[in-house]
């Protein structure tokens, strides 16, 4: 019996070999296009809040400063370039801002680019892409403990086209 199998495979060797070439190609190949992830790079970014102060003509003059005491706005901006290193087009979702204060409160801010909110962002296979981005709040919202509290970092989190959460420190 087992002489019989040794002869049956000998005679589609060429056959079984084929096959198992295209399945080994084709996983490889698999792994190959999904290998790779999104890249975040921010520069000149700054975070600052602003007190409002009228100059001698009554015109309001912004003054900015590190800390929320007594001040009227929070501001941030950055440049962001995000690169996607795989050869398939990646999606970035629900992209936000996280502020960590010293009371351990995140406040979370949608991006804002050219006056529109960042929805869905496609990013083509092998590519970079620029945006300027900022998050603006004023101090009368329902977020007044980033006035209160000092900032102790900044996150930049999106959903991927999984549906997983990743963060990013700024």
């Amino acid at each position: 019996m087992a002489d019989n199998l040794i002869t049956l495979l000998k005679e589609f060797e060429g056959i079984i070999g084929t096959l198992l070439g295209i399945v080994v190609g084709t996983v490889i190949s698999y792994i190959q296009n999904n290998t790779g992830k999104i890249k975040i790079f921010l520069t000149e970014s700054k975070y600052y809040f602003t007190e409002s102060n009228l100059d001698g003509n009554d015109r309001v003059i912004y003054i900015e400063k590190k800390d929320g005491t007594n001040s009227h706005d929070f501001d941030f901006a950055s440049n962001i370039e995000i690169y996607n290193s795989s050869n398939t087009r990646k999606i970035l979702r629900n992209i936000k801002l996280f502020i960590e204060t010293t009371n351990g409160i995140e406040y979370k801010k949608l991006f804002v680019e050219n006056n529109n909110f960042f929805d869905v962002l496609n990013v083509e296979a092998k590519s970079i892409v620029r945006y300027h981005i900022y998050a603006h709040e004023d101090r009368f919202a329902e977020t007044e403990s980033i006035f209160l509290n000092e900032i102790i970092a900044l996150y930049i989190e999106f959903e991927n086209e999984k549906g997983k959460k990743q963060r990013y420190k700024i």
